[in-house]
């Protein structure tokens, strides 16, 4: 098992200073999300080994399935941010993000999504109760910023097209 970053020397006011790893892989952020972000709270489940998966795959550009440091400050820092709106958004302090609630954050998130989407990412990423969780946000959050990246960078404003090779790497990796 590989040793965790000691995030005290590279935390400070929820900004990273500096990594002292070269690599941080779907294992280790999912101990340091669990750990560092909900402090050991688990009653939701915690960050799932797949939604780290999804995370570093979303971020690694070099296609390792590992961040390198900047990749991992990248993150870390959307992290910190969604989590902050996450609980800013939590207007009724339960912990979890209600359809209005989950609307609000994406809006203070920069992001805008239509009813049809907000529905369809809550059946998705949402509990059966249609509440969101925290690392569920950050997830979603987190593949919604980067596969409208991709969208810009690989479109002309209103369509992309792709060979089947492109697509699949889109659709099977990130």
């Amino acid at each position: 098992m590989a040793k965790l970053p000691d995030l005290s020397v590279i935390c400070s006011k929820s900004k990273l200073l500096h990594f002292q790893y070269e690599e941080v892989d779907a294992e280790q952020l999912q101990r340091l999300l669990n750990e560092r972000i909900l402090k050991g709270d688990l009653k939701s489940g915690g960050f799932s080994i797949d939604a780290c998966r999804s995370m570093v795959a979303l971020m690694d550009a070099s296609v390792t399935g590992k961040l390198n440091s900047q990749e991992f400050v990248h993150l870390w820092n959307k992290v910190i941010k969604y989590k902050e709106v996450f609980s800013k958004m939590d207007v009724s302090q339960t912990g979890t993000l209600s359809l209005r609630e989950l609307r609000n954050a994406f809006r203070a998130s920069g992001m805008s999504v239509s009813d049809e989407m907000l529905n369809l990412m809550a059946v998705r990423y949402g509990a059966s109760s249609g509440h969101m969780s925290l690392e569920n946000f950050i997830s979603l959050a987190i593949r919604l910023g980067c596969m409208n990246k991709i969208f810009e960078k690989l479109s002309d404003g209103k369509c992309v097209k792709f060979f089947k090779s492109e697509w699949m790497v889109v659709s099977m990796y990130t």
